[in-house]
């Protein structure tokens, strides 16, 4: 298989061609499986519409909790003082 990635259609490819087809590969399978993730929580949301009668948002702050529910930490939103300098 790996002597035969530099010979397509009995063309001798450049160095780059078979690596940019494995970019291009890996670019669409990523892109697909984002793209049924998306479908699956907004799947999830529409049953829970359906169930409930009413949207219910899902916070951020959940997802990262199912993500590593071991650590305590706590995430806070960047801000900036309300008497900010005047720029220089």
């Amino acid at each position: 298989m790996l002597a035969t990635l530099g010979v397509i259609r009995g063309r001798r490819l450049s160095a780059i061609e078979p690596f940019a087809r494995l970019l291009r590969l890996t670019t669409l399978l990523s892109g697909t499986l984002t793209i049924l993730c998306a479908v699956g929580i907004f799947a999830v949301e529409v049953y829970s519409w359906m169930q409930n009668g009413a949207w219910e948002p899902y916070r951020l702050s959940s997802a990262i909790d199912l993500i590593r529910p071991d650590h305590d930490i706590t995430y806070a939103t960047a801000s900036a003082p309300r008497s900010a300098p005047p720029p220089t």
